[in-house]
């Protein structure tokens, strides 16, 4: 509804501004002024007066086309402004004076790539009032979202990490992954079979997380023989603190809710 609202804004303001250039265009033909600097040379005999002007003349006095560019230029758009202005302010204020709606919108600025489910826990509140919060900050552009089969992980609009770093963050919200993820950061070409027993995991486990890494480009493989080195994207090394990310993660188990 409220995005409906702001394209009419825009569209009305158009519309303002393409009357105002019609009227002025239009007024060259009629009996429009041409106004060109004097070359200082005057008639033999003309009497010519310097000191003060020829008369004043009211704004009344001016041609209508100038009278109705003026109006209209002061009067539309101060109506506009007027309907318009106080819902382009009132969107960030609804969001001060609704004391979940700020909760909310805080969280995911602090905490990105965070779950629905992370979220109606940590702040007591219901899914389904979640949701429509969500939906309410969606609407205003302040949050956006990234799925992976049925999860979704949710950003700050202010997160200037890449599409493949919102993946990382998502990957990092399973325990599992996480210490796989650490384990190829801290020993980059480490093997499948060398992953399972320092993690004491099962080779299958292993297998179908390092290949849900493979799917999102967070990790890629190099053959050696009979063997299959793990390495972390080189592009997460330059343009994202993954280590940081590693220890500044919630450590308690979040697993069950990346299955939800």
């Amino acid at each position: 509804m409220e995005s409906k609202t702001f394209i009419k804004a825009g569209f009305f303001l158009f519309f303002i501004l393409g009357i105002s250039v019609t009227v002025v265009l239009a007024s060259d033909d009629n009996g429009g002024y041409i106004v060109t600097p004097t070359t200082g040379e005057y008639p033999e005999g003309a009497i010519v007066d310097h000191t003060e002007a020829d008369g004043n003349i009211t704004f009344w006095d001016l041609p209508l086309w100038i009278q109705v560019s003026v109006i209209s230029g002061v009067l539309i758009p101060g109506v506009a402004a007027f309907k318009y202005l106080p819902i382009l302010l009132g969107k960030l204020a609804n969001i001060k004076e609704n004391p979940k709606l700020h909760a909310i919108h805080s969280y995911i600025k602090e905490n990105p790539g965070c779950f629905e489910a992370k979220i109606s826990r940590d702040l007591g509140i219901k899914r389904g009032t979640l949701r429509y919060y969500l939906s309410q900050l969606a609407e205003r552009n302040l949050i956006s979202t990234i799925k992976k089969g049925k999860v979704k992980s949710i950003f700050h609009t202010s997160f200037s990490g890449s599409s493949e770093e919102k993946k990382l963050h998502l990957h990092l919200k399973s325990d599992t992954r996480k210490i796989i993820l650490s384990a190829i950061t801290e020993k980059p070409g480490i093997t499948g079979q060398k992953l399972a027993s320092e993690l004491t995991l099962d080779k299958s486990t292993i297998h179908w997380h390092v290949s849900e890494l493979l799917d999102d480009g967070v990790v890629h493989i190099k053959r050696d023989g009979r063997f299959n080195r793990h390495y972390l994207k080189s592009d997460f090394k330059i343009g994202f603190d993954f280590e940081n990310n590693i220890q500044n993660e919630d450590r308690s188990s979040q697993f069950s809710a990346y299955n939800e």
